[in-house]
């Protein structure tokens, strides 16, 4: 099963040469481009590690986003990250090949940004809070087990 993997592989590799080139090509030509994608994709994906994280290990983490729900599965939280950060991205690619056909291409390009600074911002925000509400109750339980507190010491 591997040998057959490995010839598919071996096979595309070989007919698709020419694309390769055209792949580096690709990425030396949209470096600000994929460098936007690389920014929106590390801050929901930072979003989505911390409030699965929160909600893991302490079930008084509620998620705000009505469409996943209080507790949603990790699985869901990852594929709204996911979801969000390729819409975002294509809509950031349309915009950069859209200001090709612009007669002052080159900084109508750098509008990209105005795209994915606001759903950067809002997923740092929440991945930040995140962190925070697991720090306090990581406190929490460790002043429990100390005896320094009784009121709130039912945490998982």
């Amino acid at each position: 099963m591997k040998r057959t993997f490995a010839l598919i592989f071996l096979l595309a590799t070989c007919m698709h040469a020419q694309s390769l080139h055209k792949v580096g090509h690709y990425i030396k030509t949209h470096k600000e481009l994929l460098l936007a994608d690389g920014v929106v994709f590390a801050s929901v994906s930072a979003n989505a590690w911390t409030s699965v994280d929160c909600g893991r290990f302490y079930p008084y983490c509620v998620e705000g986003n009505s469409i996943l729900g209080p507790h949603p599965p990790a699985s869901h939280e990852w594929l709204g990250a996911l979801g969000v950060g390729t819409a975002v991205n294509a809509w950031t690619h349309f915009v950069w090949h859209e200001a090709v056909k612009h007669p002052h291409s080159t900084p109508a390009r750098h509008f990209i940004w105005a795209f994915d600074v606001g759903p950067t911002v809002v997923a740092a925000q929440h991945a930040l809070h995140d962190s925070q509400g697991a720090n306090f109750l990581s406190n929490e339980r460790a002043r429990c087990k100390q005896g320094i507190i009784t009121g709130v010491c039912n945490l998982k």
